[in-house]
């Protein structure tokens, strides 16, 4: 833990991100998960040290292969987008799974975006909608908004547009800007929900300001900034 309370200054311990490193790879090369998965994220970030994600990818593997859930899923998304390795979708599907079944819900929102879409993996959005449900129920805003948007569209599932809100609104509750400007649209066409323009005009300047751009178009459209 030394590592941890130097990086974050715990405890009245002067803040050191440069000694932390130090501390977390001595842990590391002692084969410790946790020490090896925060320096990981420490050189991938170059909190404390220089930049070197390649380093870090390997540190995330060796801490994956002893079973850390987040570690699973950052080395995962280190093979996804080619971030300190060659890219492989399809390893990186593999290790999603397997934090997705230690029941990490940014995981299972991830390996649900890749069976949806087919990449790395057979396309299954089957499959896709039990991983979102699963990272939805836990209260992950993103894998909220994608289970809506397949319910509201009725994709791999039966169209059940007012369930589609219930997610669209707990997304939105966490400042998703996709989900507020989807609950906006809703209310303002009446899609699942009675029509309310008022509240939709909110819902679309709440999405504005969360970063949408659709939104922002949708507020222009009308003229009410």
């Amino acid at each position: 833990m030394t590592g941890r309370f130097l990086e974050e200054g715990w405890g009245g311990i002067e803040k050191s991100e440069e000694e932390a490193v130090e501390w977390y790879r001595r842990a590391a090369n002692n084969n410790h998960s946790a020490a090896q998965y925060n320096l990981a994220n420490c050189l991938f970030a170059g909190r404390g040290c220089d930049v070197d994600q390649t380093e870090a990818v390997e540190w995330y593997r060796k801490s994956a292969e002893q079973g850390v859930a987040v570690a699973q899923k950052e080395y995962g998304n280190c093979l996804f987008y080619g971030k300190g390795c060659n890219q492989n979708k399809a390893e990186a599907v593999k290790w999603y799974r397997k934090a997705a079944e230690q029941g990490f819900a940014l995981a299972q929102s991830n390996l649900g975006v890749c069976l949806e879409n087919g990449e790395g993996c057979v396309k299954n959005i089957d499959e896709a909608i039990k991983w979102y449900k699963k990272a939805a129920e836990q209260g992950y805003d993103v894998a909220q908004n994608s289970l809506a948007n397949c319910l509201f569209a009725g994709r791999g599932c039966n169209l059940n547009k007012i369930e589609a809100i219930h997610w669209y609104i707990k997304a939105a509750e966490q400042d998703n800007a996709d989900a507020e400007y989807m609950l906006g649209y809703c209310m303002e066409n009446g899609e699942g929900c009675e029509i309310d323009k008022q509240h939709a005009l909110m819902s679309y300047k709440m999405a504005e300001k969360h970063g949408s751009s659709y939104a922002r178009n949708a507020v222009e459209h009308k003229g009410r900034r």
